[in-house]
């Protein structure tokens, strides 16, 4: 029984926004442009399911958060493990990339429109921004993280940069890797 009390919960709020949403297009003068009816939106809706609007436009957003994602990984993900394991790296990125960390995202917006005009490339990159910087540094983390005996034991073993990265410094640093993901 009080699960399904906790359940309803859930509800209230959401419940209340569609209610106000009712009463003010309803019986106020508010204008549509602003905030358009419940009916003109269920009839916008069911217009682009039915000539299949919505679908393209759902498979373009998809397509472009997936390519902004994979470059994020990439480029983030790279520089994270880079500035982990060579203090040189670190040093020659660590202040521009904590000072560009701290723009806001909406201060880039009218930047990135000015690179990249208002194409699809523009948008891209506004998600390459947004998701490279957490991959970034929970990558840093997680490999700076890693205990100096695993790296001493590599280094005992005499194994090469890509073998000490894959065999001490991927497992113990994945799962924050994984956080910034």
């Amino acid at each position: 029984m009080r699960k399904i009390k906790d359940i309803g919960i859930q509800f209230i709020i959401p419940i209340i926004i569609v209610l106000a949403w009712y009463i003010t297009t309803t019986y106020t003068d508010t204008p549509s442009s602003i905030l358009p009816s419940i009916s003109k939106v269920k009839k916008a809706f069911g217009s682009m399911v039915q000539t299949g609007q919505l679908g393209e436009d759902l498979r373009v957003s998809f397509a472009r958060v997936t390519k902004g994602y994979l470059y994020s990984i990439l480029f983030g993900g790279s520089l994270g493990i880079l500035m982990g394991m060579f203090p040189f790296v670190k040093k020659l990125f660590g202040l521009i990339t904590t000072v560009i960390r701290q723009i806001p995202m909406i201060a880039w917006i009218p930047l990135v429109i000015l690179w990249c005009g208002i194409g699809e490339e523009s948008k891209i990159v506004i998600i390459v921004i947004a998701a490279f910087f957490p991959i970034m540094v929970n990558t840093l983390n997680g490999v700076e993280s890693t205990p100096t005996g695993y790296i001493e034991v590599a280094r005992l073993y005499k194994l090469n940069k890509i073998k000490t990265f894959a065999k001490v410094y991927l497992p113990h640093a994945l799962p924050q890797m994984l956080v910034g993901l």
